[in-house]
């Protein structure tokens, strides 16, 4: 993984962490507890699916990067 990627992945984690350890010491109602957790898994949710989106497009530009730097050599070589 790239540097950037792991970086984000580490914020998210420490995110996560970080929210759990808040609502467990929290002085609050369970509903409020959970309806509090239940908010944050949904916008957990939404980063990991973008950062999802994010790999994909990078995993697929790289691909089409290797293709060009191929087709290149192959031009090359012929």
């Amino acid at each position: 993984m790239s540097r950037s990627t792991d970086i984000l992945i580490s914020g998210i984690a420490g995110l996560a962490v970080g929210f759990t350890a808040g609502i467990l010491l929290a002085p609050q109602s369970g509903k409020e507890t959970r309806d509090q957790i239940s908010h944050k898994v949904d916008d957990l949710v939404k980063e990991l699916d973008s950062l999802k989106d994010k790999t994909a497009e990078m995993a697929k530009n790289a691909t089409n990067s290797a293709n060009e730097t191929a087709k290149k050599e192959a031009e090359v070589k012929s």
